[in-house]
């Protein structure tokens, strides 16, 4: 799963010239505020990373607003 993360790092921003750390400190944060927050992720079956560490993943509602199981 790491490798995962780190090859979407890599593939958003690794490659990208920051113009300095401010620059860098910003695409990192928004990377990981998005990567937990925003996009749902198979290996959680759907859930997101804060929804599934918190408990607040159903994934009862989540198969059924997407019309398939996961």
């Amino acid at each position: 799963m790491v490798e995962a993360v780190f090859r979407q790092f890599k593939q958003r921003f690794y490659l990208k010239e920051s113009k300095n750390f401010r620059s860098l400190y910003s695409q990192v944060y928004k990377f990981v505020k998005q990567y937990n927050r925003i996009i749902p992720h198979t290996s959680l079956k759907g859930g997101l990373p804060i929804e599934v560490f918190k408990g607040t993943f159903d994934h009862e509602s989540y198969t059924v607003s997407c019309g398939r199981p996961v």
